[in-house]
């Protein structure tokens, strides 16, 4: 099995300019850094809840529980949370007037929480908007594994 494009620096700089003039460019950016710098699969990233990422006193959190519901193999795991990844986070839950900790921490356009398909689906537009072929929704973890 063919295993997913890593991007180049250049490459995600596109897409990171690409979304900069979207509506939703603060959560679109938030949304491709997620995957970049923390390596969760596009399933986990759709299945965060505010809880999972916010604490109390309204900061990011430096990690992030997932549970075995919220995982690929049902086996819970931990994602750590960059310093930079957070400061992206935090910008974006400036964007959100609903916080309460069941709510999906990214939302769709119709201020739902995506599926796992729908965002993998929007990933691949995405890049496809930014003139990137071959990319796929494991990018993330592809540059972590590298």
């Amino acid at each position: 099995m063919a295993q997913a494009k890593t991007f180049t620096t250049a490459e995600l700089d596109r897409v990171l300019r690409s979304v900069s003039t979207k509506k939703y460019a603060q959560r679109d950016r938030a949304l491709i850094l997620t995957g970049f710098w923390s390596g969760m699969r596009v399933g986990e990233i759709a299945a965060l809840k505010m809880s999972d990422v916010v604490n109390e006193d309204v900061s990011i959190k430096n990690e992030i529980r997932l549970s075995g519901a919220q995982t690929k193999g049902r086996h819970p795991r931990t994602a750590f949370i960059p310093a930079k990844l957070q400061a992206e986070l935090q910008s974006n839950l400036t964007t959100r007037f609903a916080r309460l900790p069941r709510l999906p921490f990214f939302h769709s356009a119709n201020r739902l929480g995506f599926s796992a398909n729908s965002l993998c689906q929007w990933f691949f537009w995405v890049d496809r908007a930014a003139g990137i072929s071959g990319a796929s929704s494991h990018i993330g973890m592809r540059i972590l594994a590298s």
